[in-house]
């Protein structure tokens, strides 16, 4: 899995791993942006369970706001990745992104 990083608007998450985070930054360029998690199927898995965002039952809260959903499905982030995230298209592919979102404490 790629996992490309990138800025998104001013905002801030609580350490370690922004796990609580339910702020609407969400992550926009050349007219993509991160898709709706209620849409999400990825590696056969999908992300429309609300149990994945604790804050925003049911998923469709989520909209397309970049999250750290408790991820039993994804075996590379080993059940939770290290920041806030969203699935962005590129071409037919959907890939997990990294959303730099500043820590709280800081």
């Amino acid at each position: 899995m790629s996992i490309i990083v990138y800025a998104a608007v001013a905002d801030c998450v609580d350490p370690p791993d922004g796990a609580n985070y339910a702020g609407n930054n969400t992550y926009k360029a050349a007219n993509q942006e991160c898709e709706l998690w209620k849409d999400v199927t990825y590696d056969g898995h999908s992300y429309n369970q609300g149990y994945l965002f604790p804050n925003d039952n049911p998923a469709e809260a989520a909209r397309n706001y970049c999250r750290n959903p408790s991820d039993p499905f994804n075996n590379n982030f080993n059940g939770r990745a290290s920041g806030v995230w969203c699935f962005m298209k590129y071409a037919a592919n959907l890939v997990p992104t990294y959303c730099v979102v500043l820590d709280c404490g800081e």
